[in-house]
């Protein structure tokens, strides 16, 4: 019976010490002493990210090679590469002419055939040396002989059935040949579709010389 007193004073005692060790904690509702904002906050937040990083790259040596190390070995073997490279400056100039392409077509018109200046142009357009300089005085080009076109206009023969259709069609400026149809809202063609004869006949054209 004597020691029942002392059971109920320890009980007692214990809350009372409790409250006194939570009564800090209590008064704060969650909260530290002060709240850290703008850049401060920032940068604590960054250095944390840092030492996260470095905790990460500690525990996986792995990771830190493939991450850090490796990129950094394949701009350096990129910029070794790059000055392997020559300079361009040192290939020789290259010397473009007319003959280094396959056959060309050159489109002219003569509008006022009394004009005595376009009459001069057209035939420096069509006569010797022609359009590149392969055929004028000193063979400018050496190695590469220049050889005589033809002078005589000529008309690309054509079948005889597109010559009668032009011939017994009646055709006028407005509607000079048969027409190519087009798309419409039914049909969708990527393509003109044109029949034989459509543009006209050939017109007449002159040969230069075939090595220009």
């Amino acid at each position: 019976m004597s020691k029942l007193p002392r059971i109920v004073g320890d009980l007692q005692c214990r809350p009372l010490a409790e409250s006194r060790e939570t009564d800090l904690l209590s008064g704060m509702d969650g909260k530290g002493s002060y709240q850290v904002k703008g850049w401060k906050l920032t940068q604590q937040q960054f250095v944390a990210l840092l030492w996260k990083r470095l905790l990460i790259a500690r525990r996986s040596r792995k990771g830190f090679f493939a991450q850090i190390i490796l990129p950094a070995v394949f701009v350096c073997i990129a910029l070794v590469f790059s000055l392997i490279v020559p300079p361009f400056g040192k290939y020789p100039s290259l010397e473009l002419q007319p003959w280094m392409y396959n056959e060309q077509y050159t489109f002219v018109s003569n509008d006022a055939p009394e004009d005595l200046g376009t009459q001069e142009l057209l035939n420096a357009l069509t006569r010797h040396p022609g359009f590149g300089t392969r055929c004028m005085e000193g063979n400018p080009i050496p190695d590469m002989p220049c050889s005589v076109g033809e002078e005589e206009w000529t008309i690309t023969p054509v079948p005889q059935t597109i010559t009668d259709l032009f011939q017994k069609g009646n055709w006028t400026m407005e509607n000079p040949s048969p027409t190519c149809q087009c798309s419409s809202d039914k049909i969708k063609k990527m393509l003109p579709v044109c029949p034989l004869g459509a543009g006209g006949l050939p017109p007449p054209q002159v040969s230069h010389s075939p090595c220009d």
